[in-house]
């Protein structure tokens, strides 16, 4: 096996300011009179050809900026990398005209990087990043391979590419001040379909994150172009849109690329599947493509049959079926109750959770399930819960203070470093690289690990958990949902869960509450359910049917024969 050596230096974690060079100071190569290792306007630098890998400036290194890593089956074809000791990208996934590309993998492995050179906004530099390559030395570089038709025609302007970005809140910079109307076309029937006749006069920087997704899935729809890239195009939406919004890709009949974390919406819209894996923050490859089935078992297996390449070193385990039974000593009950705040009225059955229970709860955006474990919180004038508890509540919304994570953690639980909080939650999350971060400078997925962990570390009766899963990768939702799952257990507490990632939500929960009724308007909470009678009641409210395949779900072509099928028997999960 050919492997090549590099060198990494997280910038972020870097701080040549507050330590004293150890890592200069400390190579082996540099005692020796050679350089190694250069301080560069302030900053240390590596020379990858000289290092030996000896790995002391990773050891003292005080803020763990440093990795060397050998790469495996590396011969060299660096395809972009950004700049001295940073991310590179060792292959490109392949663009088959009229097919649809699905790319998994987790965060920070070069998947959106890869698209936006596929897309054009990123011209491949094969490592050398002071150089810009033509389009003539580019075409000969992948001379040979799939990929040089494919940039011949990019370069002459005939393939045009529509590209929905992974980063919409860049929206509400550059179009601040703008309203809906100005900016899209008004004459698609999908205006209504996705709501955004109802959005047509608000300011752009007053969306919503789901607004502004469904927005941007909108403007790529509307336009004319040969290649569609969609980069995470469920995030911020409901498992309603979702879907709709899957339906409306699928039937795209142009050649796509869509980039996703949501395992049931990926499977569903692709048909070829390329599997992203490295290291995070430090290298990116990318697979052969494959067939959706053979794709996703292998990434949740941990293994690529056809490269022999071990990605992971455990299997994720993600489904444990629909067949869970509810507890035997009820915990807390709660009564029901009304919630009236003028434009929205939230109504709620009575019901109860059991001990060690966690109830899922699903339903549209706009339906009242964060109104509804807010007012078991105590938010409002009602009372549904009788008896005295305390409550851990992490919000849907997020917004960091100036903390570290370690002063954070300090304050929900002092004795958060004892061993039952380090093997179930702090390791498995990898949260310890984190713990002198400040909030405030942690990336989207990383603050979301931090905050569910911080509810989870607070010693309550009673845990309410507002969307976990937002950005993060599959890997780090499963992480996550068996934290959640052995903390409550462990405790011997009870939780409620609102998310929209069907298959996440059906491994986590014990039951499911189901909320109907219409967004913004009316929503009525019904009492807890088993898992399949509540998937089945909530994907019978969409008209959606979804069967399982070696146990994993996958949804069913509307119309079908196996649709038509289930819906005749009433089976909607089956």
């Amino acid at each position: 096996m050919i492997q090549m050596r590099i060198a990494i230096i997280d910038r972020t974690k870097c701080k040549p300011n507050k330590c004293n060079y150890e890592c200069y100071n400390f190579c082996p190569l540099n005692r020796a009179g050679k350089k190694c290792i250069e301080i560069i306007d302030g900053k240390p630098v590596i020379d990858e050809s000289i290092c030996i890998g000896c790995g002391l400036c990773v050891k003292k290194c005080p803020f763990k900026a440093i990795k060397i890593i050998n790469v495996p089956e590396a011969k060299g074809e660096v395809v972009f990398q950004y700049g001295p000791n940073s991310f590179r990208l060792f292959s490109l996934p392949i663009v088959k005209m009229g097919k649809s590309i699905g790319i998994l993998g987790p965060n920070g492995i070069g998947k959106t990087t890869a698209i936006k050179i596929l897309s054009g906004q990123l011209k491949p530099n094969f490592g050398d990043y002071n150089k810009e390559y033509s389009w003539e030395e580019i075409i000969e570089k992948f001379k040979g391979t799939e990929l040089q038709n494919y940039f011949e025609l990019l370069s002459k302007g005939q393939i045009k590419v529509i590209h929905k970005i992974q980063e919409i809140q860049k929206l509400r910079e550059v179009f601040k001040g703008k309203t809906v109307r100005e900016l899209i076309k008004l004459d698609n029937p999908l205006l209504k379909e996705f709501g955004l006749d109802k959005i047509l006069d608000r300011k752009i920087e007053n969306l919503s994150g789901g607004e502004l997704q469904k927005l941007l899935i909108y403007a790529s729809l509307s336009k004319e172009g040969d290649v569609y890239i969609f980069d995470e195009p469920t995030n911020f939406l409901d498992i309603r849109e979702r879907l709709r919004v899957a339906l409306k890709i699928k039937a795209l009949n142009k050649t796509k690329i869509v980039i996703d974390h949501d395992l049931l919406i990926l499977d569903y819209i692709v048909e070829l599947i390329h599997i992203a894996y490295g290291q995070k923050a430090a290298y990116g490859k990318f697979s052969q493509p494959k067939g959706n089935n053979t794709a996703i078992n292998e990434y949740l297996k941990g293994y690529l049959k056809s490269e022999n390449i071990r990605i992971r070193d455990f299997e994720l385990y993600f489904l444990e079926g629909t067949e869970k039974e509810r507890g035997k000593t009820i915990y807390l009950e709660w009564k029901p109750f009304t919630i009236d705040l003028g434009n929205f009225k939230l109504e709620a059955e009575k019901g109860e959770v059991y001990k060690k229970e966690i109830i899922g709860i699903v339903g549209p955006n706009g339906i009242g399930k964060t109104t509804f474990i807010r007012a078991l919180k105590g938010d409002f004038d009602v009372k549904p819960i009788e008896k005295k508890i305390t409550i851990s509540y992490k919000p849907q919304y997020i917004e960091p203070k100036e903390v570290t994570v370690r002063k954070l953690f300090e304050q929900m639980n002092p004795n958060y470093r004892n061993e039952f909080y380090d093997s179930l939650l702090i390791r498995p999350l990898e949260l310890y690289e984190l713990f002198d971060h400040d909030l405030t400078t942690l990336s989207g997925g990383e603050l979301q690990k931090v905050i569910t962990a911080a509810a989870l570390l607070k010693e309550a009766d009673l845990y309410l958990i507002d969307e976990p899963t937002a950005f993060l990768d599959i890997e780090e939702r499963v992480r996550i949902a068996r934290a959640i799952r052995n903390i409550i257990k462990e405790k011997g507490k009870a939780a409620f869960v609102i998310d929209h990632d069907l298959m996440f939500m059906e491994y986590i929960s014990d039951s499911i509450m189901v909320f109907e009724g219409e967004p913004s308007k009316y929503g009525k909470a019904n009492k807890p359910l088993p898992i399949k009678e509540g998937l089945n009641l909530f994907l019978k409210n969409m008209g959606i049917t979804i069967r399982k395949v070696n146990g994993r779900p996958r949804i069913n072509e509307p119309g079908s024969r196996l649709d038509r099928e289930q819906k005749a028997q009433g089976l909607y999960y089956y």
